[in-house]
């Protein structure tokens, strides 16, 4: 059986007997064999990242984030970009995009800041852009300005600005003829409510070697003011996007005895969009009205 006490005496007559500084100096060729030690690495330093998605193709498969703080944009239509955390807060960061532009709208799904709490820092959040038609008439850049607020020192104020460069219409491309439109009967099956919708086909447009990336439509109800809508297009316009072709658009709800008109026009990778098509008209009437059973 082991006697501790007799072993704890004999240490401290060992260290009464000058035993300490041999110890020390065992410790001290110690940390001469040992590696030296090194600090530990620091976090990312905290800030807002902003990120546009490359390469997507025009069926929406591919692309991945990348981080930027600008992207260009043909008038007229919509672009997203992404904002994330580059670090984990302690406390919940709002982040509020805005534009002072009065023809830059910037969208965040709601009228309230995007949120990013101490689970879901790591999440982008997507923020859409619009710039109306003629915009780059007038400038040819706007700027997205981001405040952050929190209870993190590490976000609070920070200023995170996001850049668009606005491409107006190329007027070197060419303009097609009218796009074709088509009345269809449809029935909503929640109400059982029969109403109507126009197809519309996008008339093909050519710009010389520039690939087309999609098409946008310009739609009126009488002496209304127009709506554009985007038909279809690469969601990421980049140089590695597939040409669009025409393809059908059938989201247009309309209303018996009104009169609608409509144009179309292409959209080309960062050479701006295709002059605008000459325009199609139809009248609905149950004598338009092509009866192919509903969409």
């Amino acid at each position: 059986m082991l006697d501790t006490g007799s072993y704890s005496g004999r240490v401290s007559r060992v260290l009464r007997a000058g035993g300490l500084p041999l110890l020390a100096a065992a410790l001290l060729a110690l940390a001469v064999l040992l590696p030296p030690m090194v600090a530990p690495v620091t976090a990312q330093e905290s800030g807002v990242e902003l990120l546009i998605v490359e390469g997507r193709r025009s069926d929406g498969s591919g692309g991945q984030f990348v981080s930027a703080n600008s992207q260009t944009i043909s008038e007229g239509l919509d672009v997203n970009y992404f904002i994330r955390l580059r670090t984990q807060p302690s406390a919940d960061v709002t982040v509020a995009p805005a534009s002072s532009s009065s023809t830059v709208e910037v969208n965040t799904g709601s009228d309230d800041p995007l949120t990013f709490t101490p689970q879901n820092w790591s999440q982008a959040q997507n923020v859409q852009v619009f710039t109306y038609p003629g915009a780059a008439d007038d400038e040819n850049a706007g700027t997205i300005t981001h405040t952050v607020s929190s209870d993190d020192s590490g976000y609070d104020g920070l200023t995170p600005s996001f850049t668009l460069d606005i491409v107006g219409t190329n007027s070197g491309c060419t303009a097609s003829v009218a796009p074709e439109l088509t009345v269809r009967p449809w029935v909503n099956r929640g109400s059982m409510e029969n109403g109507f919708r126009i197809e519309v086909v996008p008339s093909a447009a050519s710009c010389g070697s520039t690939p087309m990336v999609g098409y946008d439509t310009a739609f009126k109800e009488n002496d209304g003011q127009w709506s554009y809508r985007a038909s279809t297009r690469a969601a990421y316009p980049s140089a590695s996007t597939y040409s669009v072709q025409p393809v059908v658009h059938s989201l247009y709800d309309v209303s018996s005895g009104s009169t609608y008109k409509v144009k179309s026009r292409g959209i080309t990778y960062q050479q701006g969009p295709t002059p605008w098509s000459p325009e199609a008209e139809v009248t609905v009437t149950p004598a338009t009205v092509e009866d192919a059973g509903g969409l």
